[in-house]
Formats: C-alpha cells, structure tokens, sequence
C-alpha cells in the first residue's frame, strides 16, 4: 500500500463521522448554493490551515500539541489557553457522542439512555486505564465501511426517492459551522506528515482527500434530502429508519456506534497524556479526573444534536483557527509558504462564523 494511499485514508478515516448525519438538514437550512461555498471554503481553508499547522509543528521541533503551539509561539501562559480551549472541545465532541449513544443504543438493546450512556463510558474508561487497543488498529477498516454506508445512502436516497418540491431556508451562514465540524481531521496532521515525509506531498494528498470527502458528503446530503422531500430530522439516521429495512437500520448503528467508541477512547487518551505532560499528573490521577469528567459528562440533560456541532464548528474550531492564522501571520515573511494575504483573506469569512456563533 503506497504511503500516499494509506495517508488519504487515515485522514478519510479520521474525518468522517457523526458529523455527516447533520448535514442533509443543513443543506435544507442553507441551500445548494451556500452548502456548496462553505464546502469549497473549507476544502481550501483546512488543506492550508493543515499546511500551517504542520509548519507550526516542524518548527516547535517535535510532536507539540495545539496547547504547546500557542506556548511556543505567543506566550508560555497561552498553554493554559490552549488546554482549556482543548478541553471545551473535546467535552462537547465528547457530549455529542453521548447523546448519540444514548438515542441509539436503547434501538439495539432496551435500556434506559442515561444507563446506556454510563455503561458506554465505564467500558471506554476501562480500555483507556488498561491502555486496551484493541479497535486502532480497525480504525482504517472502519472508517472505509462508514464511507461505503455513507454512499449506500445516497444510493438508497436518489433510487427510492420520488421528485417533490423542496424548499430550502437559504440562510448564508448554517451550513458554516457543522460543516467545518464535519470536515476537521487536524489530528490526522503528524500521522500524515511521518508517512509522506515532503510538505508538497502533504498538501496535494490533503487537498485530494478533502475533494473525495466534500463529494461523499454532498451526495449523501442531497440523496437524503432527496429520499425525504427536505423533511428530515437533524440527525438524519433517526429519519432513515422509517426508510431502511431493520437490518440495515441496526447495522449502520452497529457501525456508528464502534466508530464513535474509537474516537471517544482516542479523546480519552489525548486528555490523559495532556494532564500527565503539561500538568505533571500521575497516571492514577489522570485516570480519576477523566473516570469523574466523563460521568459528569452523561448525567448533563440532553441538547441539541445540532446544537452542539454549531458550538463546536462556529465556536471552538473557529477560535483555534484564527489563533492558527495569527501565529502564522507573525512569521517572518520569508519563512512562510503560504501569502499572508490568502490567510488574511480566509480568516476574515472565519471571522465572521466566529460572531456570528457567538451571537446566535
């Protein structure tokens, strides 16, 4: 397997998720033609923000961290910035997925959401405390059967659907932040760099992948849109079920379900090593502040599906991002790839997602 193919793959993998299944609603709040600018928009933004980031990260000299990025470029108490920011993301993204766990789960076994919910975390504690690996390795694996169930979709929704009318709500500005949320795979970023070794491999692989991506995620917001006349719920697998066989409605959460269960553990991981690197905890200690995070976490009342990925692509990604574009804006001019003017240019539309989130 070249390296090429494999790097596309693990950012393919690390891309795509839950956040899909928001997107055939977002395309009726925004429209064809917004959902197609902010997906061109953040196709260029994040092939260079990555870029830049990976700049960021060969210049600090070693495997840095976002917390560390901004301790080595602005200032050292800007760490703790960073982690509370990370730690804001993370614990939303987190949320997320104990809200989809506690909406799905009960469809394969009955039991009570909130029981379903600390079940799923006791098990994730546990593979983080033993350091059980077990699913890293399938990560690619599954990552490939989520883009053939994301297509299998589309599919589906473009051969049973029937031609209706549809009314898009063409607001500018909704599919900003769940698309970005949808499409962030930044911790993809070292892996990448390690396998192709060259900055213009990883950009051209970046851009390509991101074009592969944009195009899965579009033809299954349409096809879903499609399927349903625009009638469809936030998160769209809660609408799929009145259209799929039993069968394939318990499989794709099956499928879902084991991605999101990777993912959550790989967070766990990152939250533990940052406690232990950056704050000298022990690992007992990190175990316990993650054991005690996560079950205050499952017992928080349930929010909006989409909610949280609009705080998340309007708020905390943006936020990152414009700390990003202003480390990179200090640069010295010939130390840089990429023109100034271009990020300027990028960051005033993140800008203005930012205030716009903020606001709303």
């Amino acid at each position: 397997m070249s390296n090429f193919f494999l790097s596309s793959l693990i950012l393919l993998s690390t891309v795509i998720g839950v956040g899909v299944f928001a997107l055939p609603f977002v395309l009726v709040k925004s429209g064809l033609a917004w959902y197609i600018f902010w997906s061109i928009f953040w196709l260029l933004t994040l092939s260079l923000f990555y870029l830049i980031y990976l700049e960021l990260l060969l210049k600090s000299g070693g495997r840095v961290n976002f917390p560390g990025i901004l301790a080595n470029f602005i200032k050292p108490i800007f760490r703790f910035v960073g982690w509370l920011l990370d730690i804001i993301t993370y614990g939303v993204t987190l949320l997320l997925y104990l809200l989809v766990v506690s909406e799905f789960i009960p469809e394969l076994i009955p039991m009570n959401p909130l029981l379903a919910k600390i079940i799923f975390s006791l098990i994730s504690f546990v593979f983080v405390v033993f350091n059980l690996k077990i699913f890293s390795r399938l990560e690619a694996f599954l990552g490939i059967l989520i883009i053939f169930l994301t297509l299998y979709f589309a599919y589906f929704g473009f051969t049973q659907g029937t031609f209706l009318s549809i009314s898009f709500d063409n607001k500018p500005l909704a599919a900003y932040g769940p698309l970005f949320f949808a499409l962030s795979g930044i911790s993809a970023v070292p892996v990448m760099y390690d396998l192709l070794k060259d900055k213009k491999k990883f950009f051209i692989t970046t851009s390509l992948t991101y074009f592969i991506i944009v195009i899965i995620y579009f033809l299954f917001a349409l096809g879903i849109v499609y399927l349903t006349s625009g009638n469809v719920d936030e998160m769209s697998l809660v609408t799929l079920k009145k259209y799929l066989k039993p069968q394939v409605f318990n499989l794709s959460i099956v499928l879902l379900l084991i991605n999101i269960f990777t993912t959550f553990i790989e967070m766990l991981y990152y939250l533990k090593r940052g406690l232990q690197n950056e704050f000298n905890f022990s690992s007992s200690l990190s175990n316990i502040f993650i054991l005690f995070f996560i079950i205050f976490l499952s017992f928080l009342p349930k929010f909006h599906f989409l909610s949280l990925i609009e705080f998340l692509g309007n708020f905390s990604l943006s936020l990152e991002t414009l700390f990003l574009s202003y480390i990179y804006l200090k640069l010295p001019r010939e130390k840089v790839a990429i023109p100034k003017i271009v990020i300027i240019f990028l960051s005033v539309f993140i800008l203005i997602g930012f205030i716009h989130g903020i606001i709303k």
